[in-house]
């Protein structure tokens, strides 16, 4: 609320009415407060203990009351008149509050008492009724700024996005369409040269598939799609998708365990695919011959899925990005290969595990391996 937006609503108002600081000065006052014995421009700028025979802290302990009100608070004051004369006044204070986290502001409007009667409670229901439509109008004004600051960051998210989905789908189209103009520029190339620029093709047409996939599913994310959620065992799940990605761990050594029954709301599809893409990162950053785990078991009123592997690690301060899309560290090539990913598995993880109304997190040491911990609310008829 600006002093100006406070005399568009006040000016035709019958009684004196100001426009408060939080420690009481005088901001704005409407052409009634003539009434008052100065004019509204003399009574701008000024303190209103300066004004009044009130005591200041009884005044004080009102306006601290007028901020900390959700509605109109009465009270009473001894105006000082041109004549320094005490004149008595009954008073209505609110709190008018500009944006979120701003200094608060009071709108204080004065009746001297010889002029309140039956006659004005028409008019003071409509004073009302313009306070709330004022407090009303400055709630929206800020709501719609919170919009619009939360509208600024999904644009420069999307943008984001964009630039870096343009970058990771240019390396295997780039080496894609290179494979391809070798073998027609060459038709009579070794047969073991043709299967080589064959295979490569074959497996960037596959990395670009994962790539659109993933980034499919997170764009429906983006657009709200909600799950369809039933109970669902969670222990259940892990064993399943463990028994059926045995080929995917065929160079590690995978353990399965604990398995505590966890029965939560969810989508099956969803977890499976949470699950798998826990055990695909795990894989992707443990050298062959190295370890995971994967286990269910109950943490109070939740259900903690861990998959626990003695890869590579993640250096600390990597780890408050790994959820970011795209983002791969570089000592995810410390083993003089590219682990293939797409950038966006754990970015998907996150939004499954949110659409859950649970919680992800990496715990990790570089060269000790990582630990990716889950966390889900039990259903209510887990016990059942």
């Amino acid at each position: 609320m600006t002093p100006e937006a406070f005399l568009a609503f006040t000016k035709v108002l019958p009684e004196p009415s100001l426009l408060l600081s939080a420690e009481g000065r005088i901001l704005a006052a409407n052409p009634a407060s003539e009434r008052l014995g100065s004019p509204p421009s003399r009574l701008k700028g000024r303190l209103l203990f300066e004004l009044v025979a009130t005591p200041r802290e009884q005044l004080e302990r009102y306006l601290a009351t007028c901020l900390g009100s959700g509605q109109m608070v009465p009270g009473g004051l001894e105006w000082l008149d041109g004549e320094q004369r005490p004149r008595p006044y009954r008073c209505e204070g609110a709190a008018v509050r500009p944006a979120k986290g701003s200094p608060g502001l009071i709108f204080l409007r004065l009746r001297s008492k010889e002029e309140a009667g039956a006659r004005f409670a028409l008019l003071n229901q409509k004073i009302d009724e313009l306070t709330r439509a004022l407090r009303q109008r400055i709630r929206t004004e800020g709501a719609l700024r919170e919009s619009q600051r939360h509208l600024r960051e999904l644009m420069e998210a999307q943008k984001r996005f964009v630039n870096d989905a343009a970058h990771e789908l240019r390396a295997p189209l780039t080496s894609l369409q290179g494979n391809l103009e070798v073998l027609l520029s060459f038709p009579h190339m070794p047969e073991a040269e043709r299967q080589e620029a064959l295979r490569d093709a074959v497996h960037e047409a596959r990395r670009l598939s994962r790539l659109v996939n993933d980034m499919l599913a997170l764009a429906r994310g983006d657009a709200g799609a909600a799950l369809q959620l039933a109970p669902v065992r969670l222990d259940r799940v892990l064993r399943e998708v463990v028994e059926s990605a045995q080929g995917l761990v065929r160079q590690h050594r995978l353990s399965l365990g604990p398995l505590d029954e966890a029965l939560v709301r969810g989508d099956g599809d969803r977890l499976g695919q949470l699950v798998l893409q826990l055990l695909e990162n795990a894989v992707k950053y443990t050298p062959p011959g190295g370890s995971i785990a994967a286990g269910v078991r109950r943490v109070d009123e939740e259900a903690e899925l861990r998959v626990v592997d003695t890869g590579i690690g993640i250096a600390p301060e990597d780890l408050p990005h790994v959820f970011e899309r795209f983002w791969r560290a570089d000592r995810a090539r410390v083993r003089g290969e590219d682990p293939g990913g797409t950038g966006l598995g754990l970015s998907i993880a996150r939004w499954i595990v949110e659409q859950h109304g649970g919680r992800i997190w990496l715990e990790s040491e570089l060269g000790e391996g990582t630990t990716a911990v889950v966390r889900l609310p039990l259903s209510d008829a887990a016990g059942a």
